[in-house]
């Protein structure tokens, strides 16, 4: 379901938004994963993740893009996002047996109180 969902919105059917149930999932599983992360950080990151509308582009196995090195990519934003990792060649056999894709926002309006 969601795929078709996302597909949709790729589509410019529809226009996809962040809803507090997908941001509760998100960071739950991110403070189960990564205990090691701040919490007040999370919960600037999934405030200001509630701030912004633009485009989403998924690149992964479902959706390639043959410019892109998707094991390379999904290390990046690993490790943007603060993220190590012994042994690279296991994170990228993981990344692929579990069908990982990488979600690219291109922000077009941010909105803000501060």
């Amino acid at each position: 379901m969601r795929d078709l969902l996302i597909r949709i919105a790729q589509a410019r059917l529809v226009q996809a938004k962040w809803t507090n149930k997908i941001l509760d999932e998100v960071f739950e599983n991110l403070c189960a994963n990564r205990p090691n992360l701040d919490s007040k950080a999370l919960a600037r990151t999934r405030e200001l993740m509630k701030a912004v509308e633009g485009t989403a582009e998924l690149i992964g196995p479902d959706d390639p893009n043959e410019a892109v090195d998707l094991p390379l990519l999904l290390r990046d934003v690993f490790t943007a996002a603060g993220g190590t990792h012994d042994d690279w060649d296991t994170y990228d056999r993981v990344m692929a047996e579990d069908r990982r894709t990488a979600v690219l926002i291109t922000p077009g309006r941010a909105y803000t109180n501060g």
